[in-house]
């Protein structure tokens, strides 16, 4: 049990990092090579590619929270289910967010994302 409550915190630790910016703090949850795959998006490999993606969501989002709903783990698997609020463009966009992490040592090795990005794409003028 005390597996299970160390990766749901670590994964909820590391969303609230993403959603902040905390660089440092995201980078720290995850392996070097951590693997982050976006649904409709793109894949991210290593600690340099998290970092890019960082900088490039300050360049374009601003006001950004998040709330966590759901949690759930089993071994070192976490699921969690989230929405997401931020401004792009000068739209407020909403955005459901599913997500599967995989643990190895701790730390975040595998991140999978699963949303709707249409939202995204129009505030964008796609």
């Amino acid at each position: 049990m005390t597996h299970e409550v160390g990766a749901a915190e670590v994964v909820r630790e590391l969303v609230e990092a993403v959603v902040r910016l905390d660089e440092q703090t995201a980078l720290s949850l995850c392996t070097p090579d951590v693997h982050i795959h976006i649904e409709g998006f793109d894949e991210f490999e290593g600690h340099e590619d998290l970092a890019h993606l960082l900088r490039f969501q300050a360049e374009v989002l601003s006001d950004a929270s998040v709330r966590i709903h759901h949690v759930l783990v089993d071994g070192d698997t976490a699921a969690v289910e989230r929405t997401e609020q931020f401004t792009i463009s000068g739209e407020r966009v909403t955005l459901a967010v599913g997500s599967f992490f995989h643990l190895r040592g701790g730390l975040v090795a595998e991140w999978y994302d699963y949303h709707d990005l249409r939202d995204v794409a129009r505030a964008l003028g796609h």
